[in-house]
């Protein structure tokens, strides 16, 4: 039907005159029905961009235009998906209003080849643009290049990436003669889409208007034969470390000493810091509370019976040391699985809310016991404890007794630093002088761990407590990455990572300064680097070259897109009623 009313002739003016005639009958029945124009038909806005107002009926028909046959209400709501037909509706409405600002339009003749075509488009908000048309299979979809058999290759098709996205093929040509079919088409629009052809064409207009707007945003971006190689080194070139991993964890808990004197005179030395987190300490230590210590084997959602055991052999083994004269905080420091085990399982007034569950149990078997006493093994639902009286301050001594706690965490935690900074130089300094990393750092974790035995002042023979520690200072090896890539994920500070693993001569060098991370340092060796091949990108340039463009074309217009949104802020209205999640089959209603 589109086709004729380009043919020309006696048939193009017979169907413009029934056309008319239509027409006229519509308005003329129309008008008798609503009293001459006396009401309004009320249309709900689903989207509204300024005074652009987007109905519920047009919603849907988007919603449907973009919903792969089949999809279901569970998949819906796992891409949020009406919500995300809206944000492309609105997208539209900013791109058209865009398009009329700076004269852009489309002819009769274009609007007709696409729909004649059956390619149909529906707008995608350009921030999730490859997704969306990935996941909605709104795009012309080619056989997977990374995936080497042709069947499953096709079976896990993406969409081309030099091809459009946000338009979906639907049925408009007879099976008999391969051309375009008008009524294929009518009956197709309104299955698909529950609209009539005037309604469709004219909505497919406004998504072909925004789609010319989106291409001249796109084709204002330049890329140069310089900058595509620039992305392509740092794309293509990659780099190997290995990787001394210093925790300051484990200097708190297996090197830290925390005696009260060592305390004392920090805390004198660091007054003003002691002052502060006294101030936000302070409200948990109240007169007659029991301060104690604690050493814990915690339970975990997945615990089993076995390992109940194993835990409970465990803090059996830590009972019987103290029993034979052993110090309490080393053998937290040793043994326990609770988070102040660092500072000698030192954790100030026990208070059963404070504390959590299992708390009330652990308030009542300390109640009564003497200050220096310790209990037997306890159980509750979150592990086995052991618990030693530290103090139990009255008014006069609840101030002393406060700071010495919170004092002791930070004395625990600045010599913890220190010691993983030192560590981490004597690593480096060792490497230089020629000793393998591994090496190095073994030997500088024993003598880190080594006392001296208590009857002869030699050095004790056996493997230290905390050797086997998972938090020791260990090297691991580096997956292969890209010169944006992240071979130290939480390293800290102003320094790219990989920029100055690059920047390394050749294997075997050593980057010189030790590397912050969240957890204390590291220490890093090259071990492998590779450049990309120039003679590569010179074979693929052209290639490369359109890939770079249509990525900064994708920036650009996603800018642009943010722009028109902040410029229309407090104007852009999303119906929420029509987004809210819908229930599947069988599912209850709040």
């Amino acid at each position: 039907m589109l086709s004729v009313f380009r043919q020309g002739g006696m048939t193009q003016t017979l169907i413009g005159a029934v056309v008319s005639l239509i027409i006229v009958v519509f308005v003329v029945e129309f008008r008798a029905a609503s009293g001459q124009g006396g009401g309004k038909v009320a249309v709900e806005c689903a989207v509204k961009v300024g005074t652009r107002c987007i109905g519920e009926k047009e919603f849907f028909a988007a919603q449907r235009l973009a919903a792969w046959d089949g999809m279901e209400v569970r998949q819906m709501k796992e891409l949020d998906f009406e919500r995300r037909v809206a944000e492309g509706l609105v997208e539209r409405s900013l791109l058209v209003g865009e398009a009329e600002r700076v004269g852009l339009g489309i002819g009769d003749s274009e609007l007709e080849d696409e729909l004649e075509a059956g390619r149909v488009r529906v707008s995608l908000a350009a921030r999730d643009l490859d997704d969306l048309a990935q996941r909605l299979g709104l795009c012309n979809l080619v056989p997977n290049p990374l995936v080497a058999d042709p069947e499953r290759a096709r079976r896990l098709a993406v969409c081309d990436p030099a091809g459009p996205r946000g338009v979906r093929t639907i049925e408009v040509k007879s099976g008999k003669t391969g051309r375009f079919d008008y009524k294929i088409y009518e009956r197709t629009i309104r299955i698909r889409a529950n609209r009539s052809p005037r309604e469709f064409r004219e909505t497919q207009r406004e998504e072909l208007i925004a789609e010319r707007m989106r291409e001249v945003i796109r084709t204002e971006v330049r890329v140069s034969e310089a900058e595509t190689w620039l992305a392509f080194e740092r794309a293509r070139s990659s780099a190997v470390i290995d990787e001394a991993r210093i925790e300051r964890d484990w200097f708190a808990r297996y090197v830290v000493e925390s005696p009260d004197s060592a305390v004392l005179d920090w805390a004198a030395a660091n007054q003003a810091e002691v002052d502060e987190a006294w101030k936000e300490e302070k409200a948990r230590f109240v007169a007659g509370c029991s301060v104690v210590s604690e050493i814990v084997t915690r339970f975990s959602a997945t615990t089993t019976d076995e390992d109940k055991v194993v835990l409970r052999g465990r803090i059996d083994t830590a009972k019987k040391a103290l029993d034979g004269g052993a110090d309490f905080a080393k053998v937290a420091r040793e043994t326990s699985d609770g988070l102040a085990a660092p500072n000698g399982g030192e954790i100030g007034c026990l208070d059963a809310t404070a504390y959590g569950d299992g708390g009330e149990a652990l308030v009542a078997a300390v109640k009564d016991l003497p200050v220096g006493s310790t209990t037997p093994v306890l159980e509750t639902g979150v592990g086995f404890h052991i618990l030693r009286v530290e103090a139990r301050p009255n008014e006069a001594t609840l101030d002393a007794t406060g700071r010495k706690v919170v004092a002791r965490r930070r004395y625990v935690r600045f010599k913890a630093a220190g010691l993983a900074k030192q560590f981490a130089d004597e690593v480096i300094a060792r490497v230089k002088g020629g000793q393998p990393l591994e090496g190095a750092v073994l030997e500088l974790a024993r003598a880190a761990l080594a006392q001296p035995d208590a009857q002869n002042g030699a050095q004790k023979a056996s493997t230290p407590t905390g050797f086997d520690a998972a938090s020791r200072p260990r090297v691991r090896r580096s997956a292969a990455f890209a010169r944006l890539g992240r071979p130290i994920p939480d390293a800290i500070g102003d320094g790219n990572v990989a920029a100055q693993a690059f920047g390394l001569e050749k294997p075997g060098t050593l980057y010189p300064n030790p590397v912050p991370t969240g957890a204390g340092y590291s220490v890093m060796v090259l071990v492998e680097k590779k450049l990309a091949d120039r003679a590569e990108f010179d074979r693929d340039r052209v290639s490369l070259m359109r890939e770079r463009q249509r990525l900064k074309a994708d920036e650009a217009l996603t800018e642009y897109i943010a722009a028109l949104r902040k410029a229309a802020e407090g104007q852009i209205v999303i119906n929420e009623k029509l987004i809210a999640p819908k229930k599947e089959d069988g599912e209850a209603e709040e």
